[in-house]
């Protein structure tokens, strides 16, 4: 026989082998019916098997969690905006956040820039202040209404010539549940 003859051979009873396997294989499987669960954990201990889960639970924690970064996301924005102004600004930071706001929250905020605009001293020395948001921590939360403290990094400058001052401070934002939005009710620095 020839060399060429016995790959030939060779390779023919590799793949009869196989087929075989694949045969043997496909008949020991059987199908799932359409009540079987083929989703069955392996059974190690404080796994809960796929097929187990209520379906009514997982939309739901979904839901919370959409909430809850929906939450964190306006409290961290909102305490950027609000805590990053200057004296030269004329407020702009807080007209821009009135659309966060609750109608409380814009008349505090109508009354606060009329007062402070009162005590501006023209020619007054330049201060300013930039402020990024760090993290945001929810303190409670209901359908209606909820608190978040805001960490903050804050960056103080004053005149045009001077290293700014970095200092940390958190925001304690209230907010209200308005036609399915969150508006801030109330803004306090600690």
């Amino acid at each position: 026989m020839s060399k060429r003859n016995k790959i030939i051979i060779a390779i023919s009873v590799i793949l009869a082998i196989l087929i075989i396997f694949l045969i043997v294989l496909s008949l020991g499987e059987e199908e799932p019916t359409v009540n079987q669960n083929i989703n069955k954990g392996t059974g190690f201990p404080g796994q809960i098997p796929l097929g187990e889960i209520n379906e009514i639970e997982l939309p739901k924690t979904l839901e919370e969690s959409k909430v809850q970064s929906n939450l964190n996301a306006t409290a961290l924005t909102f305490a950027e905006k609000f805590g990053s102004f200057s004296n030269q600004s004329g407020f702009e930071n807080l007209d821009d956040l009135k659309v966060m706001m609750t109608q409380s929250m814009i008349s505090w905020t109508n009354r606060y820039i009329i007062e402070s605009k009162a005590k501006l001293i023209d020619g007054e020395e330049y201060i300013g202040y930039t402020t990024k948001a760090l993290s945001a921590n929810i303190q409670y939360q209901t359908n209606s209404d909820a608190e978040v403290v805001v960490t903050t990094q804050r960056s103080e400058s004053r005149g045009v010539a001077t290293e700014p001052r970095i200092f940390y401070q958190q925001l304690q934002l209230q907010f209200k549940n308005i036609d399915g939005a969150w508006r801030v009710d109330n803004a306090v620095w600690q």
